[in-house]
This record gives C-alpha cells, structure tokens and sequence, in this order.
C-alpha cells in the first residue's frame, strides 16, 4: 500500500473518531475492537481514550501517549504502533492488534503541542515554546479528571516517542513543579502521589550528547553484525555532521 495511501486512510480513520470534534463516548469501533472508546477536546487539546480490554478499570493503570515531531499527532502511534488497531502496508483496512497496550492499560493519545492535528490551535500567536507545551498538558491531565474521575486513584505512567524525548521530561516536571498557572488544581498532590514512572521509546532529547556516542557504539558491537568498516565509517559521519 503506498504511502499516501496511508495517510489517507489515516485521516478518514481519525476524522470517523473525531464525530465532529465533540465529546464523544463509547464512539464507533474501526477494526471491531472491544475496548470502549471515548474522543474529545480538553484544554483545546484533542484526545483519543481507550479503556483497558483486559484488566480490571481500577486496576489499570492510565497511560499517556505523546509522539514527536514536533507536530506529529499521537494518532499514528495509535493506528500503525500500539494501538487496539493497526493499519499495515499491505492493507487497507485496519485489523485487531492483539498486541496492543490496551492489553495492560487505559490509553489516552493526545494530539499535542495546540494545532497538531485536531487540536485547536492558539489564536492570540503562531509560536510556541516547550515550557507551554508542559503546562497544556497539565491543564489537560486535570480536564482529564475532571471528566473521568473514576480513574483519578490509578497509577499514571507518561510514554513518548522520538520528539517526546522532551515532551515527557517537561511534563513530568511540571506534574512535580507545577508552574503559577496551574497550581491550584484540586487533582495536584492525586497526580504526584499516582504518577509511577515515565518512558521514552527511540527518544530525542540531547542531539549532540547522542551523536557523539555513536561511533563509540558501534565499534563496541560485537563480530558480525557489523561490517570492520562501519565504525570507522560512522566516525567519519559524525565528524560531518
């Protein structure tokens, strides 16, 4: 299947969750999925919900999912890595993904930072910065209780991917240090006292930290998998770079 293709049916995939950008519970499944399904807007940040198909409501623990970019929505991680339901290149309909984290926990997906994907944009100016990409996510978590406070005593763990080797840093900072702006949440010390740990998968964080180590890696792994050239050749890539 080619790759427009994809992302075509990617956006035809979202666009049936979203049902108009409402709140929308216990929405239409997209591969017969058993998991309930629930999409909406929080803090302008939009989010796709997946109730654990397996463990108990109040004993699964919740799980944040940011993807990177910056400016790549959550939803692909969704739909084509860990999701209920998986597209693939060979396919152009989505099928059961038997693996999907929803196995272990609820999944909550946010399109983030604001005009990434169906979340609404900020009107009052076009750039951003990291320290308010943290303190929309905070805003959003404690939306996030308020409209499902069933969840608010279960363990929270925050995972990303690529870009979110910064997203989840700054988030769980500031779940820990919440800045002036929200401060006074009612779900402040809940969240400090569930949050569990956090997780980066194939993570950006420090550009010139991780390209430096590199060669050094490379050289270290063992007979085989590596040509006797690549190290020096990788070397010699990082000097370029």
């Amino acid at each position: 299947m080619r790759t427009h293709e994809l992302m075509l049916w990617c956006l035809a995939s979202i666009c049936y969750l979203t049902q108009g950008h409402n709140a929308v519970d216990n929405a239409t499944s997209l591969c017969g999925e058993t998991e309930a399904v629930h999409t909406g807007s929080l803090n302008s940040l939009y989010y796709v919900f997946y109730e654990s198909r397996i463990v108990p409501s109040d004993h699964a623990p919740l799980v944040i999912w940011l993807s990177g970019g910056p400016g790549c929505s959550s939803l692909v991680g969704m739909l084509f890595e860990n999701g209920p339901c998986l597209v693939g290149e060979d396919s152009s309909t989505a099928k059961v993904n038997p693996s999907s984290w929803t196995n272990a926990a609820h999944m909550v997906y946010i399109d983030q930072p604001r005009g990434t994907g169906f979340s609404l944009p900020r009107q009052d100016r076009e750039d951003w910065y990291e320290s308010d990409v943290a303190v929309d996510l905070v805003g959003f978590l404690d939306a996030f209780y308020d409209k499902y406070p069933s969840l608010e005593a279960n363990n929270l763990f925050i995972f990303g991917e690529s870009y979110a080797g910064h997203y989840v840093p700054d988030f769980v900072y500031a779940l820990l240090h919440r800045p002036a702006s929200v401060a006074n949440s009612p779900h402040a010390n809940q969240i400090v006292n569930n949050l569990k740990g956090m997780g980066i998968g194939n993570g950006l964080t420090s550009p010139s930290a991780m390209f430096s180590t590199v060669g050094e890696f490379a050289a270290g792994i063992s007979k085989g998998q590596l040509t006797a050239a690549s190290p020096e050749e990788l070397q010699k890539c990082h000097i370029g770079i």
